[in-house]
């Protein structure tokens, strides 16, 4: 492989026919084996041989040749448990995927053809988590334990093939080297501890979960699942183009929108820009809450100046490059599943304008009378295309002898008795977080120093109200801690509510993983250090059909355009078995975040058929025409909450415990 690595490197920009001779002859060459043997190197030279008959303008070869780089990912990475998206692509340092979507446009390629390569893009290890969480609850503890084996081979297999990978592409010699002789050795081992549980889950009637291949049948599986009122939109992003995808009951078909990536970016840093309003760099890295006034005074203040506070013009550039060609097949559409890659993943779509202001914004309280997306659909998230099935497959095996409710929040913590104000913004008591941790514990003397949150006790009972739970449900205080969630069956309940502080993977010296906080002891012990970490979180058992996340920022790991679409506590939540999650985008106003959440809940008890996602529009709507502050049509205000998962109303429910 560094033969061919090297050889394309080397040759490629000076001599392109050279580049094609080499290329082919190094394809015949492994071909002298079998696929399996290499299937990575073969579809490496494969996708080279695609590009080059790409620049030739024969596009319809190029996709032939460029039709096998999905099995990189779906084959030779494994498809449960594979490492997440921006990992696996580095195998794609050529830009095949873009090459391949390309080439199916000026090839006149229908939907069905790309549906592989709309798989690949949007792949992560959040539909594995779905998929795993399905296998958790449906499986015995022996099969359990067979998908914990084979998730740690997988990883370590990944692992291995970053390695090699890095070591064959900065191998200046022309020959093969016993380093990666060895490194191909342990993966092709790896590979067959894989093969040998998945024999072993097959045998126990447990299948393990291969991706299907045949593009018509990818095709009518996504119709099939789909409502009738419901579409599902995608966006792949690559450096020099945009692609808008989209299925219906009745129609599918994509667009090639001719948007660079740095112009999207652009577009979306302008459009998010005021959804920062009132955090400093300080409090917008610690994911927490801010104060009504924290929100009030900025926006009066950039008000004064006559300066924007949220560019309409933007958005609505955004939503017609986005939505405008697409926008005839989403008429009588209720429900909009968006699968957004890239860039988009850092914006909730809520907030994007779809007619143009006929009025210059001059007053918060103008902001109502904009035609926001929300307002014409309610909106769901998914991580990845495939996860749409595996979450309503899921669900049908969800109990009905659960309990409504069950929360947790407002910590009994020391750091002062603080509105859902941001840590980093604490007016006494601050915590560094780089000392947070001591070893691989939390501190428990700097979890203590975090403020109290009361705001997060009537938000929980609330919703326990709405949903017809007792008192006895919601834990507080002394009584919100990390050991209690770990002991508790979680798996008893519908829905599960966290309303406390949460930390972020990278703010934290010694904490490579986000995490929520809770109450701590008096002394850290492995169980129990006041912070319940994602790594434990995927260890617990849950079978929910909502998880509230009124924690943090916990829909991307930072407001950066390029910020991923879920942190590690959303997927991580998928794999202990939630259905569907409440996450946000942004440090939240302590106000919004309890008429958001409550009043989401409200909806749904008064019309159980209308599902989350409207239930949350509706609850975004009634905030921001509440004309008590003008603030609140703010987009900063009613926007920062979204749904990841499942947001349709419930599918039927199986009757027997399990």
């Amino acid at each position: 492989m560094a033969i061919i690595l090297n050889c394309l490197a080397k040759l490629k920009l000076d001599f392109k026919v050279l580049h094609e001779t080499c290329v082919t002859k190094n394809l015949d060459w492994l071909r002298g084996g079998t696929r399996d043997e290499r299937p990575f190197e073969i579809a490496v030279v494969e996708a080279e041989l695609g590009k080059i008959w790409l620049e030739r303008g024969n596009a319809k070869k190029a996709f032939s040749y460029l039709a096998s780089w999905p099995n990189i990912i779906f084959g030779y990475l494994g498809y449960a448990g594979s490492a997440r998206t921006r990992d696996t692509l580095q195998f794609d340092t050529s830009g095949n995927l873009e090459a391949a979507f390309r080439s199916a446009w000026e090839s006149n390629k229908s939907l069905s053809d790309l549906i592989p390569f709309i798989k690949t893009s949007s792949f992560n290890t959040v539909t594995d988590a779905i998929l795993q969480a399905q296998l958790w609850l449906d499986g015995t503890e022996k099969q359990r334990a067979l998908q914990r084996e084979k998730a740690k081979y997988q990883r370590l297999a990944t692992d291995l093939r970053k390695k090699w990978l890095r070591m064959a592409t900065e191998n200046k010699a022309f020959v093969r080297n016993d380093n990666l002789q060895r490194l191909e050795e342990k993966i092709s081992e790896m590979q067959k501890k894989i093969r040998k549980i998945d024999r072993l889950l097959t045998n126990q009637n447990q299948a393990p979960n291969k991706p299907v291949t045949s593009k018509k049948h990818l095709l009518k599986q996504f119709r099939d699942v789909l409502g009738d009122r419901e579409a599902m939109v995608g966006h792949v992003s690559f450096e020099n183009g945009l692609y808008v995808w989209y299925v219906t009951r009745r129609t599918a078909g994509w667009r090639r929108l001719d948007v660079k990536a740095e112009a999207l970016r652009k577009l979306i840093g302008e459009a998010r820009k005021s959804l920062n309003i009132g955090l400093s760099s300080k409090s917008n890295n610690s994911r927490g809450y801010i104060e009504n006034s924290e929100l009030d005074a900025p926006i009066r203040a950039r008000m004064e100046r006559n300066d924007k506070i949220f560019d309409t013009h933007a958005s609505n550039t955004l939503y017609n490059i986005l939505f405008g060609q697409i926008e005839k097949e989403l008429i009588g559409i209720k429900h909009l599943i968006v699968v957004p890659s890239g860039p988009l993943q850092s914006i909730p779509f809520s907030v994007l304008v779809t007619k143009k202001p006929e009025h210059s914004v001059r007053t918060p309280a103008d902001y109502a009378n904009v035609d926001w997306l929300i307002k014409k659909f309610a909106i769901t998230v998914l991580p990845s295309v495939s996860s749409l099935r595996a979450l309503r497959e899921f669900g049908k095996s969800a109990r009905d002898d659960r309990q409504p409710f069950i929360g947790f929040g407002d910590p009994a913590l020391r750091g002062g008795s603080r509105r859902r104000r941001s840590p980093g913004q604490m007016a006494s008591s601050p915590v560094d977080f780089a000392t947070l941790f001591r070893g691989r514990r939390a501190d428990v003397k700097k979890v203590n120093a975090l403020p109290r949150l009361p705001d997060t006790a009537i938000e929980l009972e609330r919703i326990a109200q709405s949903l017809g739970a007792t008192s006895n449900s919601i834990f507080l205080g002394a009584n919100s801690t990390e050991s209690k969630v770990k002991t508790t069956r979680l798996d008893k309940y519908k829905v599960v509510a966290f309303a406390t502080h949460g930390l972020v993977a990278g703010e934290i010296t010694g904490l490579a993983e986000p995490a929520l906080v809770f109450t701590p002891p008096k002394t850290a012990t492995k169980e129990d250090d006041g912070l319940l970490t994602a790594s434990e979180i995927t260890t617990l058992k849950l079978d929910a059909d909502w998880v509230i996340l009124s924690a943090c920022n916990t829909a991307a790991s930072d407001g950066s355009p390029n910020a991923e679409a879920l942190s590690g506590l959303a997927r991580a939540f998928f794999y202990a078995g939630a259905r569907s999650l409440l996450v946000s985008h942004w440090p939240v106003e302590s106000r919004a975040a309890v008429r958001l959440t409550t009043g989401a809940f409200e909806a749904l008890a008064k019309d159980p058929a209308i599902g989350r996602a409207e239930a949350l529009r509706r609850s975004m709507l009634a905030l921001m025409r509440d004309p008590s502050n003008p603030n609140n049509s703010h987009p900063r205000v009613w926007a920062p909450f979204m749904i990841i998962g499942e947001g349709a109303p419930d599918r039927p429910r199986a009757t027997t415990a399990k």
